[in-house]
C-alpha cells in the first residue's frame, strides 16, 4: 500500500537521517534519472560497524522494493524531477466539469460593476479578436459571470468548456457544431474542419466562450485554434474565457483581464442567508443572525462556499446545528459532494508533486500569514522539496520557480505594500484551509483556542498563540488590565497531544510566552533530535538556553529567530556546532553579536541579518557555501585580506570595502573571475583614498585586479581614484551582461567606459565625476545624472 511505502521511506530517513523528499530524489535515480547530490554525511548515523551499517542497507533496500510500485505512487512519480517542464501528474483524476450557457443558479447577486466592464470592453468593435480572460481561484463565480452576459447583437454565441485538455481537433469540431447547428460528420481531417469552420463563420460578427481553462498550451497551439476564427471581416468579434491560471491569461489575452476576487461583504451576506434560509425570512430566526454573521465572516465572500455552507446550515435551522457547524467548520471537508473543498481540491490535484507538498508545508504558519518570497523559498529548500536538475541551476531559482507557479495557479497572491522592500506573499484563507485538508497526516498546528488530534505521523509541527500571556509571578488575569489570561493547564495538555517528538522535522514557534511555558515546551521537546528546521518569533524566549540545551545540532539546516525585544544581544555560542546548518535568519535590522568560530559553518548559504554583522567574521573564506556577503571590509589583519574571498564561488551578492587596504597585486586574489554565480557586485573605496598620486595608480591596478565574471549583471564602483577605466570596461567590454552600472564619487575618471557597448543596461548612475567631459549615453530605461560639472 501507499502507506507501506512511506512508511518504509520514513524508516530509511530515520535510520539515516535523511529527508523523505531527498530519499525520493534517490528513487528518482533508480528509476534512470541521475539523482541530485544530498550532501548526506554517513558518519552522522553513528554505525561504527561496518557489518551493521551494510544490514541495515539491505534490510531498508528490501522494504523499498517489496512496495516499489507504491512509492512511485505514494511520491506521484511522472518521470521527470522537474516541477515545471513536464506533463503535470495528478495525485487524482481531474473531473471532468461540464458546463453550459444556462444558468444552474436558482440564486445569483449579480457583479454588476464586472458585468458592465464586460460590455464595455466588447462595446469597441476593433478589427480582429478581442480575448478577455476572467481569472479567479476555484468557486469563486467565473462560470457564473460568464452565464451572466447577454449578448442580444451578436449573431453566433458559441458555448464550449475547455477542461483540462486543450484539444485543438476536439475543440474545433464542438465550435463547429455550434455554429452549424449539427453535428458534423466524423473525420480525422483537422484542416478540413477548420475550412468549414471559417465558411460558417466569415461574415458574422461571433462570441465564443471557453470556460474552465486549465490547460498551459503553447503558443501555436492556442494559434492553430484561432487560426479560421482570425479569417472573419466582421468587428467586434470576442473570446472570453475563465480560467484559474495566470498563464493561461497572458498566453490568450489581449486586453486586461477581469480579476474576479471575493463578493463584497453586503453581496456575499445576501447570497449566503439565500442559501442558509432558503425561502424563509431570517427575521424569524434572530437568535441564529450572530451565528450566521460568524460562519459567512470565515467564508471570505466566496460564493461556491456560501452554497456548500448554506446547503449544511439549512437541513436544520436551529441554534444547536448552525453552532456545531461553526464549532467544526464541517464546511472544510474534501467528502461534500460539489463542495469548496472539492472544487479548490482540483487546482491541488493538477499540480506537481514537488509543488504540492511546497503548498502543504505553509499551513504551518497562521492564517494572513505573510511570506517573504525568498525566505519561503529557503524554507522549501530546507525541506527537501525544492529538487535539482541536471542544468547547474540553483535550487533557489528552481524554488522562484515554483513559487510563480503557485501564484499562477491562484494558491498564493502577491501583497502589495509600501512596508516591504521585498516581494511578499499571502494565501487565501479557503486555500489555507486546504493545505490544512491534505496534510493532516504529517502537518499539525497547536493554538490557543484550538488543537486537532496530533497524528504519530506527523513530522511538522507549529506552536502559535495570539494570547498575550501573562507576566513571570502573575496569576491573576484581571490584575493586569487588558492582558488577556494565558490558559496554562488547557495549553499544556495540548502539548501533551504530541505522543513523540523524535521524528519532527520542522518545529515553528510564533507568538508571546513567559519562562513557565518555555520550561514546560523545552523538557517536552528535548527528544527532538531530528530537526531540520526552527522557526521561532516568539517573546520571552530565552534563546541561548533553547540552542544550548533543547536542540539536537545533528540535522538542523535552517535556524530562523525574530525575537520581540528592543536589544540585538549576542547568538549563543553553542551555534557554531550546527555544522549542516544552511541559513542563519536573525532579520535585515538586528545587529547581534555573532560567537567566535562562525566560519566553522562551512555549509552556511545565507546569513540573513543586517550587513554590519558580515564584515565582524574572521576567515570568512572557509564559509564557501555563502551565496551572499552584503559586507566584506578588507583590514589589515589576520583573516580579514582580500584573498578569504579566493574560494567562495557560491556568492551571487557582494560588496567590498576599504578597497584602499588592497595593495596592487594581492587584488587578483580575489578571483572574482571566478564567481559564475555573481550577479551583484559593489567596489568601494573609503573617502581618504583619492588624494596622493601614489594611491591613485594603485587604485586603478586594483580595479584591474578585480575583474568579475562576464555573468555580471549589476555593478557599484564608489570612490574610485583611478583615471582611466579597467581594461574589463574599456574597448572590448567584458562584463557584456551588465543591466545596472552606478559610479559615484570616481572624481579623477576622465574617461568613462563606452556605454554603448552594453546591450542589456537598461539603468545607468554617474553622480560625482568631476573631470569627465564627454559621455556617450545609449539607449536607456533609466538615467541618473548628478555633479558632473564638465561635461
Amino acid at each position: 500500500s501507499a502507506a507501506g511505502a512511506t512508511a518504509a521511506v520514513h524508516n530509511t530517513e530515520n535510520s539515516f537521517g535523511w529527508s523523505f523528499n531527498q530519499l525520493q530524489s534517490t528513487l528518482f535515480g533508480i528509476l534512470g534519472k541521475r539523482k541530485r547530490e544530498n550532501g548526506c554525511n554517513f558518519a552522522d548515523t553513528h554505525l561504527s560497524d561496518k557489518n551493521e551499517f551494510s544490514r541495515r542497507i539491505q534490510h531498508i533496500g528490501h522494504k523499498l522494493r517489496g512496495v516499489g510500485g507504491d512509492v512511485s505512487d505514494a511520491l506521484k512519480i511522472d518521470g521527470s524531477n522537474s516541477a515545471g517542464t513536464s506533463k503535470l501528474m495528478q495525485s487524482t483524476p481531474l473531473d471532468t466539469r461540464l458546463t453550459s450557457s444556462f444558468l444552474s443558479e436558482c440564486k445569483v447577486y449579480r457583479r454588476d460593476a464586472e458585468i458592465e466592464s464586460i460590455k464595455l470592453r466588447a462595446s469597441n468593435k476593433s478589427s480582429g479578436i478581442t480575448v478577455l480572460p476572467i481569472v479567479g481561484i476555484g468557486g469563486v463565480g467565473k462560470t457564473t459571470l460568464a452565464q451572466q452576459v447577454s449578448w442580444r447583437s451578436i449573431e453566433i454565441k458559441i458555448w464550449v468548456c475547455v477542461s483540462d485538455n486543450f484539444d485543438v481537433f476536439r475543440l474545433t469540431r464542438e465550435i463547429l457544431d455550434c455554429v452549424s447547428g449539427q453535428r458534423q460528420t466524423e473525420t480525422g481531417n483537422l484542416n478540413k474542419l477548420q475550412e468549414d469552420l471559417e465558411k460558417q463563420i466569415k461574415y458574422k460578427r461571433f462570441l465564443i466562450v471557453l470556460d474552465d481553462f486549465w490547460d498551459d498550451m503553447n503558443e501555436y497551439s492556442w494559434n492553430k485554434l484561432l487560426g479560421p476564427l482570425k479569417r472573419n471581416q466582421t468587428l467586434g468579434n470576442m473570446i472570453l474565457l475563465t480560467t484559474r491560471k495566470l498563464s493561461v491569461v497572458e498566453m490568450t489575452r489581449t486586453i486586461e483581464p477581469i480579476k474576479l476576487g471575493a463578493l463584497g461583504q453586503k453581496d456575499f451576506w445576501l447570497l449566503f442567508k439565500s442559501y442558509a434560509f432558503c425561502d424563509q425570512k431570517y427575521e424569524e430566526h434572530p437568535t441564529l443572525y450572530t451565528t450566521g454573521k460568524g460562519i459567512a465572516q470565515k467564508l471570505r465572500g466566496n460564493p461556491l462556499a456560501a452554497k456548500t455552507v448554506g446547503a449544511l446550515l439549512r437541513r436544520n435551522i436551529s441554534i444547536d446545528n448552525w453552532t456545531n457547524i461553526l464549532r467544526n467548520e464541517e464546511w472544510k471537508s474534501l467528502q461534500t459532494n460539489g463542495g469548496i473543498m472539492p472544487a479548490l481540491k482540483l487546482s491541488y490535484d493538477y499540480l506537481p508533486y514537488p509543488l504540492q507538498q511546497c503548498f502543504r508545508y505553509c499551513c504551518l504558519f497562521p492564517k494572513d500569514y505573510h511570506f517573504d518570497g525568498a525566505d519561503l523559498v529557503r524554507l522549501w529548500i530546507s525541506q527537501g522539496f525544492v529538487l535539482g536538475g541536471h542544468t547547474g541551476k540553483r535550487l533557489e531559482d528552481t524554488g522562484q520557480v515554483y513559487l510563480l507557479d503557485l501564484v499562477d495557479s491562484g494558491f498564493f497572491q502577491p501583497v502589495e505594500s509600501y512596508k516591504y522592500s521585498s516581494k511578499h506573499f499571502v494565501m487565501h484563507n479557503l486555500m489555507h484551509d486546504l493545505a490544512s485538508e491534505v496534510s493532516r497526516a504529517e502537518l499539525a498546528t497547536i493554538n490557543g483556542t484550538e488543537c486537532e488530534e496530533i497524528l504519530p505521523t506527523v513530522r511538522h509541527l507549529s506552536i502559535v498563540t495570539d494570547f498575550k500571556y501573562l507576566i513571570d509571578g502573575c496569576r491573576d488575569s484581571s490584575s493586569i488590565e487588558g492582558v488577556n489570561a494565558f490558559p496554562y493547564d488547557s495549553f499544556e495538555q495540548k502539548l501533551l497531544r504530541v505522543k513523540s517528538v523524535r521524528n519532527l522535522r520542522s518545529l515553528v514557534l510564533i507568538g508571546q510566552y513567559d519562562t513557565r511555558f518555555f520550561k514546560f515546551f523545552q523538557n517536552m521537546f528535548k527528544e527532538a533530535k531530528k530537526l531540520c528546521l526552527l522557526y521561532i518569533s516568539a517573546s520571552y524566549i530565552d534563546f541561548d538556553c533553547f540552542i544550548s540545551n533543547l536542540i539536537s545540532c545533528t540535522h538542523i539546516r535552517y535556524i530562523k529567530v525574530i525575537l520581540d525585544d528592543s536589544k540585538d544581544g549576542v547568538l549563543p555560542q553553542a551555534l557554531i556546532k550546527f555544522f549542516h546548518l544552511q541559513v542563519l535568519d536573525v532579520g535585515i535590522f538586528r545587529r547581534p553579536t555573532l560567537p567566535s568560530g562562525m566560519n566553522k559553518l562551512v555549509n552556511l548559504q545565507h546569513l540573513v541579518a543586517n550587513e554590519n554583522v558580515h564584515f565582524t567574521i574572521d576567515s570568512i573564506g572557509n564559509m564557501t557555501a555563502l551565496q551572499e556577503l552584503p559586507m566584506f571590509t578588507v583590514q589589515n589583519a589576520s583573516g580579514f585580506n582580500i584573498g578569504q574571498l579566493k574560494s567562495m564561488n557560491q556568492l551571487i551578492k557582494l560588496r567590498i570595502y576599504q578597497l584602499e587596504n588592497v595593495k596592487n597585486k594581492e587584488a587578483s586574489e580575489a578571483r572574482l573571475i571566478d564567481k559564475g554565480h555573481l550577479e551583484d557586485l559593489c567596489l568601494l573605496w573609503g573617502d581618504g583614498s583619492t588624494s596622493t598620486g601614489a594611491l591613485t595608480e594603485t587604485a586603478a591596478e586594483v580595479l584591474e585586479g578585480l575583474k568579475p565574471h562576464q555573468n555580471l549583471k549589476h555593478l557599484k564602483i564608489i570612490g574610485y581614484s583611478g583615471a582611466t577605466s579597467p581594461s574589463w570596461l574599456a574597448a572590448d567590454v567584458w562584463v557584456s551582461s551588465l543591466q545596472f552600472l552606478h559610479l559615484e564619487n570616481c572624481k579623477k575618471w576622465r574617461v568613462l567606459p563606452p556605454f554603448e557597448k552594453l546591450p542589456f543596461l537598461r539603468r545607468l548612475e554617474l553622480i560625482d565625476i568631476r573631470n569627465v567631459v564627454e559621455v556617450a549615453i545609449p539607449g536607456l530605461e533609466e538615467l541618473v545624472l548628478g555633479n558632473l560639472p564638465r561635461l
